[in-house]
C-alpha cells in the first residue's frame, strides 16, 4: 500500500510503443495476409522486418492481427490507452472494450510479446539500441532498490524468486496494455496470484505508480473484538476520487479478507507503544500534548525509517494514528487502574 517511485521505472519498456505502432500500421496496410515466408516481404519498416524474420511466432501473430476487421480502430484504441492511461485509472476517461473475437486474438498476441520479447536481447537491440537488456527480474531489482516490500499488501518482500511483474489491469480484458510500462507493476507472488483477475477488476482504482495509496486506504481497529478492517477515506487532497478508487483497490486485491487476521502483529506495536507511554504515565495523565508528542516520536524513530523496507509499517502507522485520536482516555484509565491496584496491594501488606 505504498507509492512506487518512478525514477527508474517510467521509461524501462516505453520503447515497445514503437513496435506496437508499427505492428498495427502494417496490419492495416496488409489485411488478411497469410502466415508464410512471403509475409516478411510485405513489411516496409526495417525494425519490424528484422523482428519478424527472427521470430516465426511474431509472423503468426501479425497474420492473425491482419485478419481482424477495424484494425485502425484497434490501433487508435492503443494510442488512446497509452496517452490516457492515468485518466482512465482515475475514472476521468472511459475504458474501451472489444468483442470476444478481437479480445482473444489480441490477448494471444500480447501475451506472447510479454512472455517472449521483453526478455529478449535481439528484440532490445532492434527497438532499443544502445540500452542494455533489462529482463523482468532486473526490472524487479530496479524497484527493489527503492522499495523492498510489496506495494500492494505491505507484507511480503520483493525478491527475484518470490516476486512477479503484474498486469495491473488484467491482460485478458485489456490486452493492448500487455507490454505498456504503466500497466506493469512489481508485486509479491501472493498478490500476483490474487491479481490473476480475469473478471475481477473495477475502475476507477488507485494505482501505486500515480497515487498515494497509503493516504486513501486506512486500517480500522476494533480493540474490543481484536479485529482489523480496511476502509477508503471519503476525500483526500492528494488522491482523486479517493473513496471509490480506494474501495475498488481493496476489493480487487482482496485486502479486506487477506489482512483481517493480523491482530497478533498489532499487538507488537501495541506493546511497544504502551511501554513508551508508560515511562511518562504520571505526566501524560494531565498533559495530552505530551501524549501526542510521545507517539509522534515513536512514529518518527521506529516506524517511518522502515517504510518500504519492512513489513506492516502501514499497519503500525495507522495504529499509532488511531491511538492519537482515540487512545488517550484508554491509557489514562489503564494507568489510573494500575496505580489504584498498586496502592491497594501495598495497603493490604501493612
Amino acid at each position: 500500500m505504498r507509492r512506487i517511485p518512478l525514477s527508474k521505472t517510467k521509461n524501462v519498456y516505453k520503447f515497445t510503443n514503437h513496435f506496437i505502432s508499427e505492428l498495427f500500421e502494417w496490419a492495416f496496410a496488409n489485411p488478411k495476409t497469410s502466415d508464410d515466408d512471403k509475409l516478411v516481404n510485405t513489411i516496409s519498416m526495417p525494425r519490424l522486418k528484422k523482428v519478424a524474420k527472427h521470430f516465426p511466432r511474431v509472423r503468426t501473430e501479425m497474420s492473425n492481427l491482419s485478419h481482424l476487421d477495424r484494425i485502425m480502430h484497434i490501433s487508435s484504441t492503443y494510442d488512446y490507452y497509452r496517452k490516457n492511461y492515468r485518466e482512465i485509472i482515475r475514472g476521468k476517461k472511459r475504458a474501451i472494450h472489444f468483442d470476444r473475437k478481437h479480445t482473444e486474438t489480441l490477448h494471444k498476441a500480447f501475451l506472447y510479446f510479454y512472455e517472449n520479447l521483453l526478455d529478449n536481447e535481439f528484440f532490445w537491440e532492434v527497438y532499443n539500441p544502445g540500452v542494455p537488456l533489462m529482463k523482468r527480474e532486473d526490472f524487479r531489482d530496479s524497484i527493489k532498490s527503492s522499495i523492498k516490500i510489496c506495494p500492494y499488501c505491505d507484507i511480503n518482500l520483493i525478491t527475484k524468486t518470490d516476486t512477479n511483474v503484474d498486469h495491473f489491469l488484467p491482460i485478458s480484458k485489456f490486452p493492448l496494455l500487455g507490454i505498456y510500462w504503466a500497466n506493469l507493476v512489481v508485486a509479491c507472488v501472493s498478490c500476483n496470484g490474487n491479481l490473476n483477475k480475469k473478471d475481477r477488476w473495477k475502475l476507477p482504482v488507485l494505482h501505486p505508480y500515480f497515487d498515494e495509496v497509503h493516504e486513501s486506504v486506512k486500517f480500522r481497529f476494533d480493540h474490543s473484538k481484536e479485529f482489523v478492517g480496511l476502509y477508503a477515506r471519503k476525500k483526500h487532497a492528494k488522491v482523486v476520487s479517493s473513496r471509490t478508487r480506494g474501495m475498488n483497490y481493496i476489493w480487487i486485491l482482496k485486502l479486506d479478507t487477506r489482512l483481517e487476521d493480523i491482530w497478533p502483529t498489532v499487538r507488537k506495536t501495541q506493546s511497544d507503544l504502551y511501554h513508551r507511554i508508560k515511562d511518562f504515565k504520571h505526566t501524560i495523565m494531565t498533559n495530552r500534548k505530551l501524549y501526542i508528542s510521545i507517539i509522534d516520536y515513536y512514529i518518527n524513530k521506529e516506524i517511518k525509517p522502515g517504510i518500504g523496507q519492512t513489513s506492516f509499517t502501514k499497519l503500525s502507522l495507522d495504529y499509532c494514528d488511531d491511538r492519537k485520536m482515540n487512545g488517550y482516555h484508554d491509557y489514562c484509565k489503564w494507568f489510573a487502574k494500575e496505580q489504584a491496584d498498586m496502592e491497594a496491594y501495598f495497603a493490604s501488606r501493612r
